[in-house]
This record gives structure tokens, C-alpha cells and sequence, in this order.
């Protein structure tokens, strides 16, 4: 891209970011990365390094590959090639349990709520409380409750109660919930695939402020969007992906909104 005579974007513009302070390290590192459905590459080659912690951008085309890598990374795909580092070592993710244990949580854009379990049974499934009475394990369901409770609270203070069935939520609530079940495994890497879709215009801003707050607790969130404005209010940096290659990973006061544009669209420079 051409760098010169560029108006780069004010601070202002570029929105509040406490975190951009924090000391940095390589959190996430890929080599060579390469993924086919049968004849199709989704991924070709794919290099990148990624220092955290931060909010980083994911941006490019629809089929440029965005929801491959974040299904890659979360273990619910396999590279064919290349090597993935976290933190420095190396991870070879054979299912999505390898990625959880390892750090990383995943929320698509379907957000995976079970619609006939209740909100506390969603969030807690998997990690519920237990306690075995003459060696037969039980459920402690005031404590899923409350750590339920608790959890939400963090991200939205009017959610429903956690007696409540999922299928009786809102999309924008559902989303809520997904990224609350992602956060309750404490990761230290969050991949979120356009998280923003089902949210409306308050829920946007009440959403990117939670996550803000993660990020200054040492969480790197890596997360796939279409709108400029998004990126603008709270991403640090962007990787574009244009037709499954690396198109470029910049600093956002970096970038015009022309050239942003440009990465979202996959648009050739």
C-alpha cells in the first residue's frame, strides 16, 4: 500500500484503548499454514505473528478464509501443512478439547447454544460443579447457578434469569451467552467469528467495553468483522486475508479508512 501523503487517523478517531500500554509477547504464531476442503484451498501458505495482549481484527472477503483459520486455531480443523506456535510452543490441535485445554475458546457465528437447556445449564456445561456422596457424583446446581449468575453479570447486568431456556433468547442474547461460556474457561486466546451480526447498536458498544476489559486482563481476542467503524472503535491491528493468502498485518493508526476499506473488501491494491 502506498504510504505516502496519508492522513493517518486522529486519536480520537480511533477510539479509547487503555490496553495499547500493555506489555506485549508473541502470543500467537503461524508458519506456513496451509488447509484444503478436497480441491478448494481455503488457506495457502498462511505466515503470521500475532503480540498480545490486543484486539486484533480479522478482515477480508467473504471466502477469504477468516472462519477456516479461527476453526484451525480452535482445533476444529487440522492444518494439511505448517506449524502453529502459542506462546512460544509448538500446538498441534486433534480436536477442539486440545484447544481449550491449551488456552483457546471459540465462539462461531451460530454461537452453539443448546436451545432446550436453560441459560446456566448452557454456560456450566462441561464444567459444572459436582460433588460425590459415597463415591456418586452429583451436580451442585445452586453453585452452576450462581457462578452463572455472576458470569453474565459481568457482560450484561439486565440479562434474564438463568432459569430461563435458550430458545426463549434473543439472537443478541444468545451471543451473550456463547461469549460468557468462552470467558468462564479463562482463556488466554478468545476467537470470535462476526460476533457483532446479531447484536444492535447498544449491545455493539456494551460488548466491545467487556471485551476491552478482558484484553486488560491479559486476554488476546482475535475477532472476523465487515464494518469499518468496529475496527476503527476498539482493534489495535488487522490481518487480512484475501483468497486464503496473508493480504497484510498492520497497526490500525497505521491505515486510512481507504485503505481499510481496501482489506475489507479483498479489493486488489
Amino acid at each position: 500500500m502506498n504510504r505516502r501523503g496519508r492522513d493517518r487517523q486522529p486519536e480520537s478517531a480511533r477510539g479509547s484503548r487503555p490496553y495499547e500500554g500493555l506489555q506485549a509477547v508473541e502470543v500467537l504464531s503461524l508458519s506456513h499454514i496451509s488447509f484444503s476442503f478436497g480441491a478448494i484451498e481455503a488457506l495457502r501458505s498462511v505466515s503470521l505473528s500475532v503480540r498480545g495482549p490486543a484486539l486484533i481484527g480479522l478482515v477480508g472477503d467473504n471466502g477469504s478464509g477468516k472462519t477456516t483459520l479461527l476453526r484451525l486455531l480452535s482445533g476444529e480443523l487440522r492444518p494439511n501443512s505448517g506449524v502453529v506456535k502459542m506462546l512460544g510452543e509448538q500446538r498441534f490441535f486433534r480436536r477442539p478439547a486440545d484447544a481449550i485445554r491449551a488456552g483457546v475458546a471459540f465462539v462461531p457465528q451460530d454461537d452453539a447454544v443448546c436451545a432446550d437447556l436453560s441459560i446456566a445449564e448452557n454456560l456450566m456445561l462441561g464444567q459444572e460443579a459436582i460433588t460425590r456422596i459415597l463415591g456418586i457424583p452429583f451436580i451442585r446446581r445452586a453453585a452452576c447457578k450462581h457462578t452463572a449468575k455472576q458470569t453474565l453479570s459481568l457482560l450484561r447486568k439486565d440479562f434474564p434469569s438463568v432459569t430461563r431456556l435458550a430458545m426463549r433468547l434473543s439472537g443478541g442474547e444468545r451471543k451473550v451467552l456463547a461469549i460468557a461460556k468462552a470467558l468462564l474457561r479463562y482463556p488466554k486466546i478468545l476467537l470470535l467469528d462476526e460476533p457483532t451480526n446479531s447484536l444492535g447498536s447498544h449491545q455493539r458498544t456494551t460488548f466491545f467495553e467487556n471485551l476491552r476489559k478482558e484484553v486488560e486482563r491479559g486476554v488476546t481476542v482475535i475477532f472476523s468483522t465487515h464494518r469499518l467503524n468496529e475496527l476503527r472503535e476498539v482493534a489495535t491491528s488487522v490481518i487480512a486475508l484475501r483468497q486464503g493468502r496473508l493480504a497484510a498485518v498492520q497497526s490500525i493508526g497505521d491505515l486510512t479508512d481507504a485503505e481499510l476499506l481496501q482489506l475489507l473488501s479483498g479489493a486488489e491494491g
